[in-house]
C-alpha cells in the first residue's frame, strides 16, 4: 500500500521531481494554498485545476492556523491528484518558483474568503447551541 505521505517533499525532493517530469514531457502545474482548513469546495476546485497535469502543492504558512502544517500537508498529500507537496517557512511565490512549474496557480486569496465565511458559520452554529 502507497503512503502518501512520501509526497510530501524537501525542497530539493520536489525540484528534482518536477525536473524529471518536464524530462518526461509533462507539464508540471503549482498552486500555492494554505488548506487551513480543507473544505469540500477546494478539493472539487484542485481536482479541475489538476486535470491531466502533474499538480505540486506549495503550502504557504498561516497565521492563526487551525492546523499544523504537517496535517495540513498531510491532508493534501492524501489527494489522488496531487504529486507532491512543499510545506514552505518563507515565501510560497519564491518556492513555486523555484520548482521551475509551467504554471503557478494562487489560491490565497481565494481560500481567506473561504475560510472566513466558515469560521463565521462555526462561529454562528456555536451561538445557536
Amino acid at each position: 500500500m502507497f503512503d502518501s505521505r512520501n509526497k510530501i517533499l524537501t525542497m530539493a525532493e520536489a525540484r528534482r521531481l518536477a525536473a524529471v517530469l518536464r524530462g518526461e514531457g509533462r507539464r508540471v502545474r503549482a498552486v500555492i494554498a494554505y488548506f487551513d482548513p480543507l473544505l469540500p469546495a477546494q478539493i472539487e476546485r484542485l481536482r479541475d485545476l489538476a486535470g491531466e497535469e502533474s499538480l505540486f502543492v506549495v503550502l504557504a504558512p498561516v497565521e492563526d492556523a487551525l492546523l499544523d502544517a504537517r496535517a495540513r500537508a498531510e491532508l493534501a498529500a492524501a489527494m489522488s491528484f496531487v504529486r507532491a507537496v512543499l510545506v514552505c517557512d518563507g515565501d510560497p511565490e519564491q518556492a513555486a518558483a523555484a520548482l521551475q512549474a509551467d504554471e503557478i496557480l494562487h489560491e490565497l486569496t481565494r481560500e481567506a474568503g473561504q475560510r472566513a465565511e466558515w469560521m463565521r458559520r462555526v462561529r454562528e452554529r456555536a451561538r445557536q447551541s
